[in-house]
């Protein structure tokens, strides 16, 4: 069987993957507001696993280095916790006040939603730098975090040479 390739490259286990959708034309400064009157969600999904990732507006997808206070790109990240398929499918509303909703079905539809992918995981890089090696940091009712991959306890250091 030929091996599927991802429309993201090569993604890794514990690395985080960034979505870009084409959406709606918004502005900081406007109506309807981009941070209160729409609600991007997308969920990720592999075997028994679920996860519902929250979006945010990205005004034109550059605005750390354009100051940009509009645009129509918003964006979700995600870190995706186990090898093999993946399956994503976006949930993209609007409304008033739909982001501090409760409520999943409010608001009107509008595009990318219903928009749906899929991507192929690979294993953790072992010799990948942070926590890319270890997964993310868990809290297992013990005293200290516990990384994911590894099962380590998590210790910050701090002072001279830490």
């Amino acid at each position: 069987m030929p091996k599927k390739k991802s429309a993201f490259g090569r993604v890794k286990k514990w690395h985080k993957i960034t979505l870009t959708f084409n959406g709606p034309e918004a502005s900081e400064t406007s109506y309807p507001n981009p941070f209160l009157e729409y609600r991007l969600t997308v969920t990720f999904a592999s075997g028994n696993k679920k996860y519902k990732v929250p979006g945010f507006f990205a005004a034109d997808g550059n605005a750390s280095e354009t100051s940009a206070v509009s645009g129509n790109k918003w964006r979700v990240f995600f870190v995706p916790d186990e090898e093999g398929e993946w399956k994503y499918t976006v949930s993209f509303r609007k409304g008033e006040n739909i982001a501090i909703s409760h409520e999943d079905t409010v608001g009107e539809t509008v595009y990318p939603d219903g928009l749906s992918g899929t991507f192929i995981v690979g294993s953790a890089d072992s010799a990948a730098a942070g926590f890319r090696s270890k997964g993310r940091l868990t809290y297992t009712g013990e005293r200290y975090l516990q990384f994911a991959e590894k099962k380590e306890p998590f210790f910050k250091r701090r002072g001279r040479q830490s």
